[in-house]
């Protein structure tokens, strides 16, 4: 019972850890969520599994357009705007 209330803080959804998982493609974490991640995809193979997909993916991309093709097109700055408003929300909720 004790072991419970001191792993639920953190322990990760795996809606969260799919987030944090497509977060860590554009922007660093902090160490706690790190470590949260990392537990979450060493216990649950579904999000392991996504994690090492989305990896494969972005080194593909990466690999067939390399960073020019993100340069040659840049988000409005509007776009970037939601994004980032929400990823604060997202954050602010876990």
């Amino acid at each position: 019972m004790e072991l419970r209330k001191w792993m639920n803080p953190i322990m990760l959804s795996c809606k969260k850890a799919a987030f944090l998982i497509d977060k860590k493609e554009h922007k660093r974490l902090s160490p706690i969520r790190k470590l949260q991640l990392k537990i979450h995809t060493f216990i649950c193979e579904a999000c392991h599994s996504y994690e090492k997909q989305s990896r494969t993916i972005g080194n593909a991309i990466s690999h067939c357009f390399g960073d020019k093709y993100l340069e040659d097109r840049p988000l409005p700055t509007n776009v970037k705007d939601r994004i980032m408003n929400q990823i604060k929300k997202e954050e602010r909720t876990s």
